[in-house]
């Protein structure tokens, strides 16, 4: 009878029997019994090799020395060793003095002292559903793949600092309940943290490139968690924008939700930028309809949502040249054009009736700001929307203005 964890995970090598090999469970008429071989045995187990107890140091030396020979086997490039619970502290980069840890699979596993990877170039990984109890060390790691923390739970502080995510990484639903830090990390490919749980502000991504932070991938369910010190020159695509698969409401929600955390830290200058790319995405997904989709529009065309100061300034000064074009030679002779249009005689004849139905001039009178205005007819009414529309973008142009200098 092997060991059981062993026959369930598929193990092609068949490890020693732990001393402590066998529970009893069952009742009255029934009897089962489970065999655990030295790298499954429960830590409530004395693990032990032929009635000898062995110390976390043997256990570590034995365990390394069966990864190397299944690796030099060469039946599979990916050596599976799933399951695996490691007693005490295990260094793995004191056991690969060269530096290059081979495709090796520890999904499963639990690690009940401090797990060290430092300085290691790893082919590949996985720690699929594994728990690290005292924490992980990956600082300088190299992650030639990428590497798969799905499901894993660290109980203490993590770092990956300085660590290079080659191909990109996986840390979907992975539970970190301390601090976890990715100062100044590489992320050459997507670092996927969907469904992450963490505390606040807990996931230190600080000093980060442009091009790192274009490949951190998360929604808006979980950007309280990070914190972003140190982190000055953002991308202009955030996170999933950079995926084909994202829809434009996900990507509003997760600017929102950035614009909001950057408010909650006093960070100006990144609310502005936040606030722009939600508008945005608000824009190019049409709205909440046909009106909301006009105003943000033109909202955008205008100032830039507000943020803009360059644009709206431009907006402004070309509102306020348009009437000095319209009354010179230039736009004299483009009216007198009109003349020759097939439809203009209609249409003045059009316009004339309408005129004649309605008094402009003294509808004007019961709007404020209106009744000063010089002329009679329709051409008031021209002269006061325009006189509005100058006046609605100079709030613009001093609202992006403002923003500009207080961001």
């Amino acid at each position: 009878m092997g060991c059981c964890k062993c026959e369930e995970y598929l193990w092609r090598i068949v490890p020693p029997i732990n001393n402590a090999h066998s529970i009893s469970n069952g009742g009255a008429g029934h009897t089962s019994e489970f065999q655990y071989c030295v790298f499954h045995a429960p830590l409530a187990f004395d693990k032990g090799i032929n009635g000898r107890k062995i110390n976390v140091t043997e256990f570590n030396s034995l365990f390394f020395a069966t990864v190397r020979q299944e690796h030099s086997n060469g039946e599979d490039p990916v050596c599976i060793f799933e399951g695996v619970v490691f007693p005490g502290e295990i260094d793995f980069s004191k056991a690969y003095p060269e530096k290059r840890l081979p495709h090796l699979c520890l999904q499963n596993s639990v690690f009940n002292g401090k797990a060290t990877f430092r300085g290691l170039t790893i082919q590949g990984i996985t720690f699929s559903g594994s728990v690290f109890v005292e924490g992980a060390d990956f600082t300088d790691t190299t992650f030639e793949d990428h590497p798969d923390f799905l499901d894993v739970i660290f109980k203490k502080r993590t770092i990956f600092s300085r660590s290079k995510f080659t191909r990109g990484g996986l840390f979907n639903s992975a539970d970190f309940r301390d601090l976890a830090w990715f100062s100044e990390c590489t992320f050459g490919g997507h670092v996927i943290f969907h469904s992450t749980k963490s505390n606040d502000n807990a996931l230190r991504m600080h000093n980060l490139t442009r091009d790192s932070l274009s490949n951190l991938i998360f929604s808006s369910l979980e950007t309280s968690y990070f914190s972003f010190k140190g982190c000055y020159n953002w991308p202009i695509k955030f996170g999933f924008e950079n995926t084909e698969t994202t829809n434009l409401k996900s990507l509003e929600e997760l600017y929102r939700s950035m614009k909001q955390k950057a408010s909650s830290e006093h960070d100006q200058p990144q609310v502005s930028r936040w606030h722009y790319r939600e508008k945005l995405m608000a824009m190019k997904r049409g709205g909440s309809g046909i009106f909301e989709a006009v105003v943000l529009y033109f909202y955008w065309a205008t100032s830039g949502f507000g943020e803009r100061a360059v644009r709206a300034g431009v907006c402004l000064l070309t509102l306020l040249l348009l009437p000095f074009i319209a009354n010179s030679p230039i736009g004299h002779a483009i009216r007198s054009m009109w003349y020759y249009l097939p439809d203009f005689p209609s249409a003045a004849g059009f316009f004339k009736d309408l005129s004649e139905s309605i008094s402009a001039s003294a509808a004007l009178e019961y709007i404020p700001f209106t009744k000063d205005i010089k002329g009679e007819g329709w051409a008031k009414v021209g002269q006061a929307l325009w006189q509005g529309i100058v006046m609605l973008q100079f709030t613009l142009f001093a609202l992006a203005v403002r923003n500009r200098f207080r961001r």
